[in-house]
C-alpha cells in the first residue's frame, strides 16, 4: 500500500461526508486506503460514514470505537491503524479542494528521499464556508527546510496539508502524551528526522467553527496548551534547538499574561478548571508564577488603553493619586491584585502553603494599600528581611554511622561552580551524610536531592550575611554538621551565620576578585572562613593584590579535578540526532580529511574574549593554508538581533573580517564529549578563566588546548608541565596565537607529541576523587584548628 489517509472524527455530521468525498475525488497512479478513527460521535457521524463506507468497501476503512477514546488517544490508534508507505492527515470538518493534491505530494516525497514530510498552503473558512483572510503559511518557505521553519509564534502548517512518511511516525505517542493539541508535535519530531518539503499551492480548507475543540477554547487557555507543548517537546529537541524552543515559551508567556490581563479572557473559573485538568502542576505554577510577579506583563501602559478591563473610575482616580508618575503600574497592580485574590480562594487548584503566597502576593497590590490621602492599610505582604528556605528531603538516607556536613552552591543550574559543588556532594556521599543548601534553584536541583540527605532551597538570592543567619541556625538544630563547604564567592552570603554557629568551614573560590563585586569580596573568606582553597595561583594572587592581605597558612591552591558533567534528560534518539547535527557542523560532508577544526566553548562574553577568538580566526583563516582551518565556538548568548552591547559587534567584526561564513557560533550542547573528538584543538581565548572546565575536558582527552599568558590558571599549568612554548601566547597577542595554531596543525609529529602530553598532563593534574581527598584533609584541619580557637575562646 502506497499511502494511507488518516482521519479522526468526533460530531462532525455535517461536515464528513463533505471531508471523505475531497479524500474519494484525488487521482493518483497509486494504492491508497482512507482510515477512520470514528470515537463514539453522538450524532449522526458514524451512520454517514458506514453509508459512504458501504459504496466504497475497497477504500474506505470506519474504526468504530466501543468506547470514546478522547482525541489524543483515536490520533495514536488511527495512525497504527494505517499501513501506507505514507500517511495523509485530514480532520473530520476539513476537506480537500485539489484532486491531485496527494499525486503530487507523493511524487515530492519519492523524488526527495531527504525530506520526511511534505505540505502545502491551507486557506481557512469560517462556519459558513465564507472565506477568512488567513493563509497557512503566512509566507512559503523553501521549496526543503529545516526545523526552524516550525519554530514561530503559531504552527505554519496545518494538519491537513501533511503528508508523511510512516516509518518515521514510530515515537509520536510519547512527543503528544498529555498534550492538547497533535498536529505541532507531529511536524516537530518529523523535522527531527528529514526535512520539510513544502509545495506553494493552497490545496485544502480547515473550517473555523464554534463546535471546534481548539476554536472552543478561552483564548487564554490555547496559549496555556501551547506553552505546555514547549515545555514537553523542547527536551525531545537537539540541543542547539532548546534556546529557541525556551524562547518560543516566553513568548507565549507574555501572550498569556497580557491575555490576563488585558484581554477579553472569559470567566477564571472556567480558564483554572481546564488548567486542571491538565494535571500539569509545573505548567500551572509557571504561568501562574509570571502572572504573580508580573515579570512579563507590560509595565507602562495608559489607563484609556486598558482594552476589556472594567475598572472602576472613582477607585482608579483615588490610586492614581497616590501614584501619579507611574499609572500605568498602578493599573497592572489592581489587575494582578483581583487574579491572585481569586486564586487564593480556590483550594480545588492550590494547597494551603500556596494560596497563603497568593493572598500575600494580592495584598502588596491592594489598590487601598498605602494610600495616605485615603486611610492607610495594613500591608498584608511584609516579610521578615531575613531569608527562609523550601525544605525537601534528599533521596539519600540518613546514615547513623556517618557524620553529616553541608555544601553550599550559589546556583543549582547546569553551569561550572554548580557542577563542581554537585561532583563534590557525589564523591562525599560515600563517607558523610550531605545536606545541601541552593542559594539560587536550576537544572541540577534533582541531581543535588540524589545525593543529599537534605536539600534547603533559599527563598531569595542575597549577598547580605544576616540574611541568611536564620536558615542556618534552622539547619544547625536540626543537623550537627562536623564541616561545611562553600563553593563559590557568590556564596558569601553565608559565611557570617556558619561563623556565629560555630560551623568549621572550607571555602571554595574559582573567581577572580577583580572582576567580582565589590572587588574586595575575597575579604570576607580571608576573615570568616577557616581555610580557604584557590583554583590556581592566578586567582590567589589576584585576591591577595585587591584586598591588600598578605599570604597565610590558611589559602591553598589545588586545581580541580575533572568534573562529571550531569546530562539532560533526554531521549537516546535525541541524543544520537544532536551528534549527527553537530557532526554535520563541525566535519561537514565534502570537508578535507584535514581539515583543523579550532573549538571555542563558553557563554558568549567579553570575558570569554569571543571578539579575541574571533581576531586569531580571521587571521588564520586569511592566512597562508586558511582554507584547512574551521573554527567553531559554542555556547550560549550569541544574539546579535537583540544583543546590542556585544553580539552584534561580534557579528559586524566576522562580516567586516570576511570570515562570517567560514566561522561558527551554535548554541550549546548536551554532547559536549563529542564536540570534543570531533574537533583538534581548544582555543582558550579568555580574557580572565580561572581554571575552566571546558579546558580541563579537552586536555583529558588528549587535545591540545591554547591560551594567554596571565589570564587563565590553565596557562600556568600548560607552562610549567612543558606545553608553554607551543600553546601559550603571550598576554592578548592573538598574532603569536595564529601562528601556534597554524605551527601545530602543520606538523603531524608535533600534533601527536603535543596531544600525547596533554592527556599526561591531564591524568596527572586533574583526578577528581584526589582533588576530594586533598579538599576533606584540609576541612579536617579546619575542624581541628577552629575547635581549638573555641576552647581558647571558652577559657
Amino acid at each position: 500500500m502506497k499511502l494511507s489517509v488518516c482521519i479522526v472524527t468526533y460530531n462532525h455530521e455535517s461536515l464528513i461526508g463533505r471531508c471523505i468525498e475531497s479524500v474519494l475525488r484525488q487521482k493518483v497512479d497509486f494504492d491508497y486506503e482512507i482510515v477512520v478513527g470514528e470515537d463514539c460521535s453522538t450524532d449522526g457521524t458514524r451512520a454517514i460514514l458506514h453509508e459512504l463506507a458501504a459504496r466504497h468497501p475497497d477504500k474506505l476503512k470506519v474504526m468504530d470505537r466501543s468506547k470514546n477514546l478522547g482525541a489524543e488517544l483515536n490520533f495514536n490508534t488511527t495512525i497504527a491503524e494505517c499501513q501506507g508507505e505514507y500517511i495523509a492527515f485530514l480532520e473530520g470538518d476539513n476537506t480537500w479542494t485539489t484532486d491531485n493534491k496527494l499525486q503530487l505530494q507523493v511524487d515530492f516525497l519519492d523524488q526527495h528521499p531527504e525530506a520526511a514530510l511534505c505540505c502545502h498552503r491551507v486557506g481557512y473558512v469560517d462556519e459558513d464556508g465564507n472565506r477568512m483572510n488567513i493563509v497557512l503559511p503566512p509566507e512559503d518557505p523553501p521549496d526543503l527546510s529545516d526545523i526552524r521553519f516550525l519554530l514561530q509564534d503559531s504552527n505554519p502548517v496545518g494538519l491537513g496539508t501533511v503528508v508523511a512518511r510512516r516509518l518515521l511516525l514510530q515515537g509520536l505517542a510519547d512527543w503528544v502524551k498529555g498534550l492538547k493539541m497533535g498536529d505541532w508535535p507531529l511536524c516537530l519530531m518529523l523535522a527531527t528526522r528529514g526535512k520539510i518539503g513544502f509545495i506553494a499551492q493552497e490545496m485544502s480548507l480547515q473550517r473555523v467553527h464554534p463546535g471546534g475543540t481548539w476554536q472552543s477554547l478561552p483564548a487564554a487557555v490555547q496559549i496555556a496548551y501551547m506553552i505546555q507543548m514547549c515545555n514537553h517537546v523542547g527536551p525531545r529537541l537537539p540541543m542547539a534547538l532548546q534556546p529557541a524552543i525556551g524562547a518560543m515559551a516566553n513568548r507565549f508567556l507574555d501572550q498569556f499574561c497580557d491575555q490576563m490581563m488585558y484581554g477579553d479572557q472569559g470567566p477564571l473559573p472556567i480558564i483554572f478548571e481546564k488548567l486542571e485538568a491538565l494535571n500539569d502542576k509545573a505548567l500551572l505554577n509557571q504561568i501562574m508564577r509570571s502572572v504573580i510577579e508580573g515579570e512579563r506583563v507590560r509595565a507602562q501602559v495608559k489607563v484609556t488603553e486598558c482594552n476589556g478591563v472594567k475598572v472602576d473610575k472613582q477607585k482608579l482616580e483615588r490610586a492614581l493619586a497616590g501614584a501619579r508618575k507611574h499609572p500605568g503600574q498602578v493599573v497592572r497592580d489592581l489587575l494582578v491584585f483581583r487574579i491572585t485574590s481569586y486564586l487564593a480562594r480556590q483550594p480545588r487548584f492550590f494547597s494551603t502553603r500556596q494560596r497563603e503566597k497568593l493572598n500575600r502576593s494580592a495584598g502588596k497590590r491592594d489598590p487601598n494599600r498605602g494610600l495616605l490621602r485615603f486611610g492607610k492599610t495594613p500591608d498584608v505582604g511584609q516579610t521578615s528581611k531575613r531569608v527562609g528556605s523550601e525544605d525537601a528531603a534528599g533521596n539519600k538516607a540518613y546514615d547513623p554511622a556517618l557524620q553529616t556536613i553541608l555544601l553550599i552552591s550559589h546556583d543549582s543550574g547546569r553551569t561550572g561552580a554548580p557542577i563542581l559543588a554537585l561532583n563534590i556532594a557525589q564523591n562525599l556521599a560515600t563517607r558523610y551524610n550531605v545536606v545541601s543548601l541552593l542559594l539560587r534553584g536550576g537544572d541540577l536541583l534533582d541531581d543535588f536531592a540524589a545525593t543529599s540527605i537534605h536539600v534547603a532551597m533559599a527563598q531569595r538570592f542575597t549577598f547580605a550575611g544576616s540574611a541568611y543567619l536564620g536558615l542556618i541556625q534552622s539547619l544547625t538544630k536540626k543537623y550537627k554538621f562536623l564541616f561545611a563547604i562553600v563553593n563559590s564567592m557568590e556564596s558569601r552570603g553565608v559565611l557570617l551565620g556558619l561563623h556565629q554557629c560555630q560551623v568549621p568551614m572550607l571555602s571554595l573560590i574559582h573567581e577572580f576578585s577583580s572582576y567580582s563585586v565589590p572587588k574586595t569580596a575575597a575579604l570576607a573568606f580571608f576573615e570568616l572562613s577557616d581555610q580557604t582553597v584557590f583554583s590556581s595561583k592566578i586567582t590567589l594572587e589576584n585576591a591577595l593584590q585587591e584586598t591588600g592581605l598578605p599570604a597565610s597558612p590558611g589559602l591553598h591552591v589545588i586545581p580541580q579535578g575533572k568534573c562529571a558533567i550531569p546530562r539532560p534528560a533526554i531521549g537516546a534518539g535525541a541524543s544520537s540526532d544532536e551528534i549527527a547535527w553537530l557532526t554535520s557542523m563541525l566535519r561537514p560532508i565534502g570537508g578535507g580529511d584535514r581539515d583543523f577544526v579550532v573549538l571555542g566553548a563558553g557563554t558568549v562574553n567579553i570575558r570569554k574574549g569571543v571578539d579575541l577568538f574571533v581576531e586569531v580566526a580571521t587571521r588564520v583563516l586569511n592566512g597562508p593554508g586558511g582554507e584547512r582551518f574551521r573554527f567553531v565556538w559554542i555556547g550560549s548568548g550569541y544574539d546579535p538581533d537583540r544583543d546590542l552591547g556585544y553580539s552584534i559587534y561580534l557579528r559586524d567584526q566576522m562580516r567586516r573580517a570576511g570570515i562570517e561564513d567560514r566561522m561558527l557560533l551554535l548554541q550549546e550542547t548536551s554532547e559536549i564529549e563529542a564536540v570534543y573528538r570531533l574537533s583538534d584543538a581548544l582555543l582558550l581565548s579568555s580574557r580572565l578563566d580561572p581554571l575552566p572546565n571546558v579546558a580541563i575536558d579537552a586536555l583529558s582527552v588528549g587535545k591540545p588546548v591554547f591560551c594567554f599568558d596571565r589570564t587563565t590558571g590553565i596557562a600556568d599549568i600548560l607552562i610549567e608541565n612543558g606545553l608553554g612554548a607551543d600553546c601559550v601566547a603571550s598576554y592578548l597577542d592573538t598574532s603569536e596565537m595564529a601562528a601556534k595554531i597554524v605551527a601545530l596543525a602543520q606538523s603531524d609529529t608535533l600534533y601527536a607529541d603535543v596531544c600525547r602530553r596533554s592527556k599526561e598532563l591531564a591524568d596527572r593534574t586533574f583526578d577528581f576523587a584526589g582533588y576530594v581527598d586533598q579538599l576533606d584533609a584540609i576541612a579536617l584541619q579546619a575542624v581541628e584548628v577552629s575547635g581549638k580557637i573555641r576552647k581558647v575562646k571558652g577559657d
